[in-house]
């Protein structure tokens, strides 16, 4: 019988997190929206379900979700807003 080392619990990252973290897109940031209003998602696409909305010129902490969304919290869950409102 082969005795082998006992796996590692450590979750592996996906390379796409990798590479958020080199280039520091993941980074909490202050984002001001410049429209005149923007609504709040619950999903990252444009048939998610609309949770509300923030009038412009208001300030949020946003992160980098992907090229078209930034997550924020909204109500104090997870959600999601255009990256064109922030434009």
């Amino acid at each position: 019988m082969i005795r082998r080392p006992p796996r590692s619990t450590r979750k592996e990252s996906s390379a796409a997190s990798d590479v958020y973290k080199r280039q520091g897109l993941n980074k909490l940031r202050i984002a001001k929206i410049n429209t005149s209003s923007c609504r709040v998602r619950e999903f990252p696409t444009g048939k998610g379900r609309i949770l509300g909305s923030y009038a412009g010129g208001k300030s949020l902490d946003a992160r980098y979700h992907n090229s078209k969304w930034y997550t924020i919290v909204y109500g104090g869950e997870k959600a999601f807003m255009s990256r064109s409102c922030f434009n």
